[in-house]
C-alpha cells in the first residue's frame, strides 16, 4: 500500500518468502551445522521523497523470517536500505 502526500510517499508491504539457509562451522566450535528451508513472513515499510517528478530517494526497513540450524524456530533478519529511484 502506498500513500502519496505531495512529494512524500509513505508505504507498507507484506508477503511471504521461501528461504534456504546453510551453516558450516569448525568441528569443535559449538555451532550446529546443517541446512534449513521453509516459508516465512516478509514485511516492512518506508518513506520516499520525490526530488523531481522523475527521480526520488527512498528509505526502507524490512523484516524477513528465516530458519537456521540449531535455532529451534524462526529468526528475524532486519534490513534497512537507502535507494535512488529514476522513472523512465
Amino acid at each position: 500500500a502506498r500513500a502519496p502526500i505531495g512529494p512524500v510517499n509513505a508505504f507498507i508491504k507484506g508477503g511471504a518468502m521461501y528461504g534456504h539457509t546453510r551453516v558450516s562451522s569448525a568441528l569443535l566450535s559449538g555451532v550446529e551445522r546443517g541446512e534449513r528451508r521453509g516459508w516465512g513472513a516478509s514485511y516492512g515499510g518506508g518513506l520516499g521523497f520525490d526530488v523531481t517528478p522523475r527521480s526520488g530517494i527512498v528509505l526502507e526497513w524490512s523484516r524477513l523470517e528465516f530458519r537456521f540450524p540449531g535455532s529451534g524456530g524462526r529468526q528475524h533478519i532486519d534490513n534497512t536500505s537507502l535507494g535512488y529511484v529514476h522513472r523512465f
